[in-house]
């Protein structure tokens, strides 16, 4: 199934508006399985960045934070997702930031259907659209002789994946 809402895409960070580099100060990454469930954390800071020409500011420097905890359960799982930017120093704006959160499954009803559904939130600063929901149910069967599928999607006019993808904003969609 193709997924077209991502609350996160890690090559996002180091990109800025109109494809601009943004030089990437250091990060870490660990990941790895505890108790059951496979837990992944990300931590990276950026510096600012000029314009060479006018001085201008194009970016401030930003940190971004991922946690990822997903539990397996048989050929099923459940996890759940936190995203954040916040920018910092004398380039950033008052209250710059952008959190994304989220929950999601993926069930194997049958041994040949299997059924997935998040549901996110993204919260900013009210200047850049506030809070709002997305949300997606897919169910997708196959066998031998047939390939089938069918979903919901929900996208909030104002949902703001800023360290993620979405294609665009405020639809419903029904697929089949």
């Amino acid at each position: 199934h193709a997924q077209a809402i991502d609350l996160f895409f890690s090559r996002r960070i180091g990109i800025g508006a109109n494809g601009v580099p943004i030089p990437i100060i250091g990060g870490a990454r660990l990941s790895g399985k505890v108790h059951g469930y496979n837990i992944g954390i990300l931590n990276m800071q950026t510096e600012s960045e000029l314009d060479d020409t006018t001085g201008a500011a194009l970016a401030p420097t930003n940190n971004f934070s991922v946690l990822r905890v997903v539990r397996e359960i048989g050929r099923s799982n459940v996890g759940a997702m936190f995203v954040n930017r916040a920018a910092s120093g004398r380039y950033a704006l008052a209250d710059d930031y952008n959190r994304g959160y989220g929950v999601d499954a993926a069930w194997q009803a049958t041994s040949n259907g299997k059924l997935f559904a998040f549901i996110a939130r993204t919260d900013s600063p009210q200047a850049k659209g506030g809070a709002d929901y997305a949300g997606r149910l897919f169910y997708s069967y196959a066998n031998p002789l047939l390939q089938t599928s069918f979903g919901y999607s929900d996208v909030g006019e104002h949902f703001n994946p800023e360290v993620g993808f979405l294609a665009r904003r405020n639809y419903r969609r029904l697929e089949g």
